[in-house]
């Protein structure tokens, strides 16, 4: 029997569609696991229509997986190194290669090469990583590119974390900020309107600080 070591999908493959779920664990033994739906090889075996039964072979990885995190069809886990690596649908270029060709196999984000991650998190269809330097990076659908690029915060942000089409980011001070769709008020700043492309501080928590 695998001990799981950390479990950081809770069925986050399907955010509002049950039937679109697909779950990724790290065994104590630093292997991924990954079964459910399997439409575009998220769980790193051939696309196929029919879920993928919970399974005690591991999928085949060439670094040491730290923490797996799941959008809508999309995987990316970040390594024991400060790596990152994605899989999945890239429709909207959530695999930060660049390009919008789904793939089923695991590989690094290298234009992220430099940079040592230290969180990763992943929206429906767009993907977010926290560098050691404090810098946020986006990339993926309505981040305006494919490629990882900073998000402009004015302080040093110690983690990140993505709703369906909206994030947001803690600072090392413990500020809140957040951008993105506000359409049911998701972005905290009081009201509903279309959204934010820019970050800005959630103000109600500053008497919290």
């Amino acid at each position: 029997q695998t001990n799981i070591r950390w479990t950081l999908s809770e069925c986050v493959g399907s955010f509002s569609q049950p039937e679109k779920s697909d779950v990724m664990v790290v065994g104590h033994d630093m292997r991924l696991y990954c079964w459910g739906n399997n439409s575009y090889g998220q769980t790193s075996r051939p696309s196929t229509s029919q879920p993928v039964p919970v399974t005690s072979e591991c999928v085949k990885v060439n670094f040491n997986p730290q923490t797996v995190v799941c959008g809508w069809e999309h995987t990316v886990v970040l390594d024991v190194d400060g790596a990152v690596h994605s899989w999945g649908s890239n429709e909207f270029g959530q695999l930060g290669d660049g390009s919008e060709e789904s793939r089923r196999d695991p590989q690094k984000v290298h234009s992220l090469e430099g940079e040592k991650v230290t969180q990763v998190a992943c929206g429906a269809h767009s993907t977010a990583a926290v560098t050691s330097s404090g810098d946020v990076m986006v990339w993926g659908r309505h981040t305006l590119s494919n490629l990882p690029h900073r998000v402009h915060l004015p302080l040093k942000a110690l983690a990140v974390a993505c709703g369906f089409s909206h994030a947001v980011a803690v600072t090392v001070e413990g500020r809140l900020f957040s951008w993105g769709y506000n359409e049911h008020g998701e972005l905290g700043h009081g009201d509903t309107f279309a959204g934010l492309r820019k970050p800005r501080q959630i103000v109600h928590f500053r008497s919290c600080q």
